[in-house]
């Protein structure tokens, strides 16, 4: 969807960056490196998200850096539409699946510019050096994670533990993937 309402793809993969590491600041050589893109299209899609005051700049020890502008006027609408269908972390879902199990992550927080309790909930069965050694894998920035096992979650949302259940009928907050709705309505 994404690729078709934005015509460039290399703009689609620096809004996924930068919504993804909403706090961080990258030059322009890195976000080239990071994305495996040319140079000069990463440039050229950075002059047009700036030009739409989207995204800001600054020089610091001669390297321009770009970040995203949380003044944008219309920032929250474009998070919200980059992060629920620009597949952003589909790479860290395929790579749990592989190694366990995942039925629910939702992200939050500071990928939403608010104040929460996290930043990525993950509901799942998978090793503790699995999980770390994804989230370093597809994470730039670090994050508040919350982890849950299934039968935990499930345990607690029967129970209808006050927090559980604010989790998932909190409407702020963004479900990229779920497995969880035959027995949770979300």
């Amino acid at each position: 969807m994404l690729k078709s309402l934005f015509t460039s793809n290399v703009r689609v993969k620096i809004l996924k960056l930068l919504f993804l590491n909403p706090n961080q600041q990258f030059y322009v050589r890195e976000i080239s490196r990071l994305l495996d893109e040319q140079l000069n299209s990463v440039r050229r899609e950075l002059d047009n998200l700036s030009k739409i005051q989207l995204i800001s700049s600054k020089v610091q020890n001669r390297k321009k850096y770009f970040k995203l502008n949380q003044k944008c006027k219309f920032i929250k609408e474009l998070r919200a539409l980059v992060l629920k269908n620009g597949k952003v972390l589909d790479g860290f879902v395929k790579d749990f699946n592989k190694q366990g199990s995942l039925d629910l992550l939702m992200i939050a927080g500071v990928y939403l510019n608010q104040m929460d309790p996290f930043d990525i909930l993950i509901i799942g069965e998978i090793q503790a050096d699995l999980l770390e050694e994804l989230l370093n894998k597809h994470l730039i920035s670090k994050t508040n994670v919350q982890f849950m096992e299934t039968a935990q979650f499930a345990e607690r949302y029967q129970a209808k533990d006050p927090l559980i259940l604010n989790l998932i009928k909190n409407e702020n907050f963004i479900k990229l993937h779920s497995k969880i709705d035959e027995f949770v309505e979300i």
